[in-house]
């Protein structure tokens, strides 16, 4: 199990009420020792997307994106990366959603991602367009985790510098829109 991304260094206070809190803290608190959390001026971009029409989505993917069960929502949006041809393909990875803990439940303060390849969410892809999608997304604050077989890495918009997190409602549909993998 690979539980755990950070994003930012700041420590997390909380009350450690169960394994999993500890567990996260202890590989968070690793990850800072052994300096792999350094990502630069990297900070956090709130995305505020109105509701998108799957109808469109589908017409230009092969995906069949499901609408929101009750309870939950659905986050789409495209994954793409500059060839070296300097052409816009798809690209292609594993993809999962990462949990937001933030210092007493703050908004503003820095924040853990984390995330586990046994339990958590894994995306859908289309290969021919790079369009991804999440169902059954239960609320809550997330991120986008790029899985890959040597590391997990979180996604951030390449021209701000800022992590991609956002925050779902029940019955709600995030558009993402694309992302440009660099």
């Amino acid at each position: 199990m690979s539980p755990l991304l950070f994003l930012k260094s700041k420590g997390i206070r909380r009350e450690l009420s169960n394994a999993k809190d500890i567990q996260k803290i202890l590989i968070f608190s690793l990850l800072m020792i052994l300096g792999c959390i350094n990502q630069g001026n990297l900070r956090e971009s709130t995305l505020q997307s109105p509701r998108s029409d799957l109808s469109t989505i589908q017409m230009m993917t092969s995906l069949n994106i499901p609408k929101p069960s009750p309870g939950t929502g659905v986050v789409i949006g495209r994954l793409l990366a500059i060839d070296i041809d300097g052409k816009l393909r798809p690209y292609l990875s594993v993809l999962y959603l990462g949990h937001i803990m933030r210092e007493y439940g703050d908004k503003n303060a820095y924040f853990l991602m984390y995330f586990s390849e046994e339990t958590d969410i894994k995306g859908t892809q289309d290969p021919k367009t790079g369009y991804f999608y999440f169902y059954d997304v239960p609320p809550g604050e997330y991120g986008i985790i790029l899985w890959t077989p040597v590391g997990s890495m979180p996604l951030y918009n390449p021209e701000t510098r800022e992590y991609i997190i956002f925050t779902l409602k029940s019955q709600e549909i995030i558009n993402l829109g694309t992302i440009i993998y660099k």
